[in-house]
């Protein structure tokens, strides 16, 4: 980060930042254009949500979850992907936001709330079985995860599920021989994301 750069996140988390050094930013270009994200400049939070997301893939996840009714998000950590996820979702779907670590439910939570986006709900784990969510109503038709982050029962789960969901997965080539065993297969793949679907 430039010096000028820094002195103005500086400025603006000492006069705008809450304690946790996090400030209620704008998003004026890109998928997020009209949202506002709690980020916390400092740690380069920013320089992060711009870095990780190629451009055609946001196209393309936006036009599996505006056909979905469940999406899941596995994963959320500053709660960005949550929220590009439920802004896309159509109205009276719902997005599903699983995350073990209690700071990354808080900060999703935060930016869910400033942009006003109910139809979001937490669960402060991941499921140990997917499949206990066949017939709850909230079985997804669209996932995202870090494949790294789920455990292959877990994954094993999804896979069986009656929805048969699209699955965008960070990081799953070390799980390409159990998706293809499943009936999956690779339809999009750019700098370590990947979406699967299953005929």
């Amino acid at each position: 980060m430039n010096f000028f750069r820094r002195w103005v996140w500086n400025f603006l988390t000492r006069h705008f930042g809450d304690a946790q050094g996090g400030v209620l930013i704008p998003c004026f270009t890109g998928p997020a254009r009209g949202l506002r994200l709690h980020l916390r400049p400092l740690d380069g939070e920013i320089s992060k949500v711009r870095a990780f997301y190629p451009n055609q893939l946001f196209d393309r996840v936006q036009g599996y979850c505006s056909k979905s009714r469940c999406v899941w998000n596995c994963g959320t950590e500053i709660g960005y992907v949550t929220a590009l996820l439920g802004r896309w979702v159509p109205q009276g779907g719902s997005v599903i936001a699983f995350d073990p670590d209690p700071e990354a439910i808080k900060r999703t939570q935060i930016n869910a709330l400033v942009n006003q986006m109910r139809h979001i709900h937490f669960i402060p784990h991941y499921p140990a079985e997917a499949s206990e969510f066949q017939d709850s109503g909230i079985a997804p038709d669209f996932v995202h995860a870090r494949a790294e982050s789920i455990s292959d029962r877990f994954l094993s789960g999804i896979i069986a599920l009656k929805s048969r969901p699209v699955l965008w997965l960070e990081n799953s080539l070390s799980r390409k021989a159990q998706l293809e065993a499943a009936g999956y297969r690779c339809v999009y793949e750019e700098r370590g994301h990947q979406i699967w679907e299953r005929d």
